[in-house]
């Protein structure tokens, strides 16, 4: 994937000594992470990608990015969201990056889970209402946490998003139609605006999933509740 000025203006210069990527893998070793590098940067310039710095969150523990990728593969174009979460390790950083290649592909990637499940991790305000309404299955509880004009977008990109109360009041109902969805939270990164959880998703209605990693990003609007609700995963619901 793409490594170019906008991921290093984040990592703030300091050394990458692994990295955690949906489709390369874990990467663990400095000829690795140079390896990895150099594939994005030819990764880059096969597709033509154009990479934009959307919103950051830096606190003490970790910093939280997202990006859109504007990218061509063959005759298809798409853009596509992208998460990148930078955590220190002394004068190191690891990086966990977070995608899905689907809106240009059309295939997913199961995803094991990064880390281990939190329960310091769950949000506090409108981002945890959200969480546990969305855990019980709560259609009406989920869409009462969004703004007026609040947006749903998944890693499927902005082409995808849905956006208004009226709108996601007809998107969650199909989604919850057999039970809640639960995320397990990991990691927990915010500020005034935004609330990045990192997260293992473990059942969608009446069915045990593997579980898998992803991150989604709550940023919160004039009212307080949710203006955007952005996830990076690659997870499909598991019914038609």
């Amino acid at each position: 994937m793409p490594w170019l000025d906008a991921f290093l203006d984040v990592i703030d210069g300091r050394q990458v000594v692994s990295v955690e990527d949906p489709i390369a893998g874990s990467i663990q070793s400095a000829a690795e992470v140079a390896r990895f590098v150099k594939q994005g940067e030819q990764w880059v310039a096969e597709h033509a990608a154009r990479v934009d710095r959307i919103s950051l969150i830096r606190t003490q523990l970790r910093t939280v990015a997202e990006f859109t990728v504007a990218v061509t593969n063959r005759d298809r174009s798409a853009v596509m969201p992208l998460a990148l979460v930078v955590e220190p390790t002394g004068v190191d950083v690891v990086l966990r990056i977070y995608y899905s290649l689907w809106a240009l592909t059309g295939e997913r990637t199961v995803r094991a889970p990064l880390l281990v499940a939190d329960a310091a991790a769950h949000p506090a305000g409108i981002p945890g209402r959200y969480l546990r309404a969305l855990r019980v299955g709560d259609a009406a509880a989920c869409v009462a946490c969004y703004e007026d004009d609040g947006c749903l977008q998944g890693a499927s990109g902005p082409a995808y998003a849905r956006c208004g109360r009226a709108t996601l009041a007809l998107e969650y109902p199909g989604h919850l139609e057999r039970g809640g969805i639960v995320l397990e939270p990991c990691t927990l990164t915010a500020n005034d605006e935004r609330t990045a959880v990192e997260f293992n998703i473990v059942r969608w209605g009446d069915v045990d999933l593997q579980p898998q990693a992803g991150l989604a990003v709550y940023q919160l609007g004039p009212t307080g509740r949710i203006l955007a609700n952005r996830v990076y995963d690659d997870v499909a619901r598991p019914w038609s």
